[in-house]
This record gives structure tokens, sequence and C-alpha cells, in this order.
């Protein structure tokens, strides 16, 4: 069985009840509907820049701000990956309704790496080779992944937890875990 492993600092504590404060203001906030449409939209594109820039995408946030304001068909693979990422975020929903199986993970992974991979068969599917996580200009291993036949367990153990042992846990640890 999976077993998170972390501890609630004061800091986090703090950032939690940061967190629910901002929510109930937003909750209770009376937003004239187009700019709640706006702030959802801004949002998206916020997070799909952000996060895909983590990965290593070039594009700043402008250029994302204008491929997917100005909806645009991409020309690399930079801008492919960003709107895999808003389409998916903007499409949550379709992917599962609260529990969530190895077929969603799936699902979202196929529509993530969309005209991304050199192999297309791998689209939404769990990798069967070995990997590292570093930097290619040192040659720095940072983290060496489980081995690729580990993988569907492991992801089947998660969820098994996420699906059934987190009604104690803060929605805002549970998705950093």
């Amino acid at each position: 069985m999976f077993e998170p492993k972390f501890t609630y600092t004061d800091k986090i504590v703090n950032y939690i009840a940061k967190i629910a404060s901002a929510k109930e203001v937003i909750s209770n906030a009376k937003i004239i509907p187009l700019y709640d449409t706006k702030l959802k939209q801004d949002a998206l594109i916020r997070s799909s820049h952000y996060s895909t820039s983590i990965e290593g995408n070039p594009l700043n946030l402008d250029e994302v701000k204008t491929l997917i304001n100005n909806n645009q068909k991409p020309t690399t693979k930079a801008e492919q990956e960003v709107l895999n990422y808003f389409n998916v975020l903007n499409h949550l929903d379709q992917y599962s309704d609260k529990v969530i199986t190895p077929d969603t993970i799936l699902s979202v992974h196929k529509d993530l790496t969309k005209d991304l991979l050199k192999n297309p068969e791998y689209e939404g599917k769990f990798r069967d080779t070995r990997v590292f996580i570093g930097n290619l200009h040192t040659q720095k291993i940072n983290y060496v992944p489980p081995d690729a036949y580990k993988v569907p367990g492991l992801v089947d153990e998660l969820l098994d937890w996420l699906n059934n042992s987190t009604d104690e846990i803060y929605p805002v640890i549970i998705a950093g875990i």
C-alpha cells in the first residue's frame, strides 16, 4: 500500500490557512460572468505556461498568451506542448468524475503527449524503458525513477490510496503528493 511521506510543518499549515482563506473570499465573491470567464482563461494560460516552463519549455508568458488567445496552430514542439497542456486543463472534468483510474491517467497522458513523442505508439501508455532525470548538458543524473515494469503496480497503489484513504488530508497536500 502506498504510504506518502510528508510532515506538517508550521510553514505548511500557514500556507494551508492562507489558501483556505483565499478560497473563501473567491467562493463568496460576486463576479460578473464576463470577468469570471476572463479570469478562468487567464489562470489556465498562466498554468499552462508555468507548468510547461518548469519542464524546460522555452516559450515566455506573452508567447503563450498570443498562441492561445489567437487560436494559432502550433508550428513547433514547444507550442504543441503548451497547447496540449492548455487543452487538458480546459477539459479536466471530462477525464474523471471522482475516482481516478489508470485509464484516467493514460488518457491525460495521451492528450498531453499528442504529436510530441518520437513514437506516437507511446502516447497514452506506461513507459517500457528505463529513464533518468537529469541535466543533458552536464550529464548529471538527479533521479532514477523506478524500473518500467514496476510503474503499473506503483500507479495502482497510488490510486488505491488516493481514491480510498485521503478523507483526512487537506486537498492541497493531496495535490502535492
